[in-house]
């Protein structure tokens, strides 16, 4: 088969774990576990993903962990990136079934990988583990690298991007203290980043904040994204 009915053999196979009675389709985890295996051996690397949630999850089948970590395993390494990113989770221990002991030095690996790909959690995860020196030396300056590359990464939430940005701003990590882009990346977490606002808000003058705000107006411009609940928001 080509690669369209490749593909179209495991969209439906998704569809039969649910119910799409538009579609004349009705859930049925057998129907839908013989399509996803069907797909898994036409090439498609998404169903290594899926198959590793069945089994793990129990699906309309015996939950087994051997299996599903070999479809995890096996979907990552042909360079899907959930797969990536999930066997990173789980080497770091922060898996979804965590079948693997904590090991940072293959967490790093996975999710460089997955980073590479242009995924932001993977970006920030490496961040955290140079600032903390986790299975590596410790280096605030790479950790600063793989934060500030997560922004134009296009996978994942602008939020975990701006918590990381925000912290190592504030803190000085592998970069000088600077309170305005601090406060820049806490407004454009919008209600959430509040708190953090008006703590490091004692520390700024009037100016410093009008600038951040406008900074975090001028963010949201360029990038066409409406954070109603920043200040910054007025300026965009």
């Amino acid at each position: 088969m080509e690669n369209g009915d490749a593909y179209a053999t495991y969209v439906i196979g998704v569809l039969y774990f649910n119910d799409y009675p538009e579609y004349d389709i009705d859930q049925d985890f057998s129907k839908g576990l013989e399509l996803l295996k069907k797909s898994w051996e036409m090439g498609v690397v998404d169903a290594g993903y899926d198959l590793f949630e069945v089994y793990s999850q129990g699906n309309g089948v015996e939950k087994n962990s051997e299996i599903a970590l070999y479809y995890l395993q096996e979907s990552a390494e042909k360079g899907y990136l959930k797969s990536q990113r999930e066997l990173a989770r789980d080497y770091f221990g922060r898996g979804l079934f965590h079948y693997l002991d904590t090991d940072y030095e293959k967490a790093r690996e996975w999710y460089a990988k997955a980073a590479s790909q242009g995924d932001r959690e993977s970006a920030v995860a490496l961040a955290k583990i140079y600032d903390e020196g986790l299975g590596v030396e410790k280096n605030e300056e790479t950790a600063f690298e793989w934060a500030s590359r997560s922004e134009d990464m296009p996978y994942g939430a602008n939020s975990i991007v701006f918590n990381a940005l925000a912290y190592c701003y504030e803190e000085g990590v592998g970069t000088d203290v600077d309170l305005v882009n601090a406060y820049k990346y806490y407004d454009l977490l919008g209600t959430a980043g509040g708190s953090y606002k008006s703590k490091i808000a004692e520390k700024m003058t009037p100016e410093q904040i009008d600038q951040a705000v406008r900074l975090s107006g001028e963010w949201q411009r360029e990038h066409n994204i409406s954070m109603p609940n920043s200040e910054g928001y007025r300026y965009r």
